[in-house]
């Protein structure tokens, strides 16, 4: 009877074994932790449970008071920042504002190797401050995975991941706008039917340019009265005139003379220059004559001798 209690100590000492055995290999399976979500074991669809922020603070989802420096909690049912998929976690998270400009983030995470408490939740932080009062949406991938390997985010979203809005607080900062100076009609008018100089439209052959017209026109007119004028001087001074002319005529008598007084004799340098080329030339064509009779004389006597 003893060895047959004891042979029953140790069946059931192995199914034991087995059961923790294949209880261990299907935890493992499931990404490391319990899910109350349906479906095929290792195959459960990753869900979303909630964004809150880490320095305290309700649900941010819809949220019009969130700071404008936050630091968000993402938290889902499963292992999402395990070392084998997190190269791909850390890319499914983008913001963007109400103008749709992509405000760059920091996404971390907690190593489920140092805290496995922590393995669920991503942790999200604008790179900068944000705009008071303004509207903000987290986008969330649906290429979110688990740990597994095999769930996603996209598998409980509708294949559209999330999209988390919120409004930062304080009082929106308004921009002014610049808008273009406008001239009034009248002037926009005037300037539209002011004629082109003559200058850049030439007149065609046979035609005159209006403008140009009136323009020669108002210069003969002033030329006729600048003329007028000039009567009206020579007539109302008829003595400065006449005296004008006689010393302009006395003017003219005594240059006369002066130039009949100062004209351009010979020197006496000068004469004497020229009446000594004179003498010079007598005098060399003399010596040549003289010269040419003695070498005749002495050619002759040569050849007598």
């Amino acid at each position: 009877m003893f060895a047959g209690r004891k042979n029953l100590f140790v069946k059931s000492a192995v199914l034991l074994l087995l059961f923790l055995f294949f209880a261990s290999a299907a935890f493992a399976a499931q990404g490391g932790e319990k899910s109350s979500s349906p479906g095929i074991p290792g195959q459960k669809p990753l869900s979303f449970v909630s964004i809150t922020l880490v320095d305290g603070g309700g649900n941010v989802q819809d949220a019009a008071d969130v700071p404008t420096e936050p630091k968000f909690k993402l938290e889902f049912d499963k292992n999402v920042v395990n070392s084998t998929i997190w190269g791909i976690n850390q890319n499914c998270f983008s913001l963007f504002s109400e103008n749709g400009e992509n405000i760059p983030v920091s996404v971390t995470k907690v190593d489920d190797s140092i805290d496995f408490s922590q393995r669920n939740n991503v942790f999200v932080q604008p790179s900068s401050p944000l705009s008071p009062g303004t509207s903000y949406t987290l986008k969330v991938s649906p290429d979110l995975k688990a740990k597994n390997g095999v769930s996603v985010l996209g598998g409980t979203t509708s294949g559209q991941g999330l999209n988390i809005s919120f409004k930062t607080q304080g009082q929106a900062i308004s921009q002014a706008v610049t808008k273009p100076v406008t001239q009034p009609a009248a002037q926009t008018t005037a300037a539209t039917q002011q004629p082109a100089s003559p200058d850049s439209q030439p007149a065609l052959p046979g035609e005159k340019n209006a403008a140009q017209a009136n323009s020669e026109t108002a210069q003969l007119q002033a030329n006729a009265g600048g003329n007028e004028a000039n009567t009206g001087q020579e007539n109302k001074s008829p003595g400065a005139a006449a005296a004008g002319q006689q010393q302009v005529a006395g003017n003219t008598s005594g240059e006369s003379a002066a130039s009949g007084q100062t004209g351009k004799p010979e020197s006496p340098a000068q004469a004497g220059m020229g009446l000594d080329y004179t003498n010079l030339l007598t005098i060399l064509t003399v010596v040549l004559i003289a010269g040419w009779i003695v070498v005749e004389l002495f050619v002759k006597k040569k050849k007598r001798s």
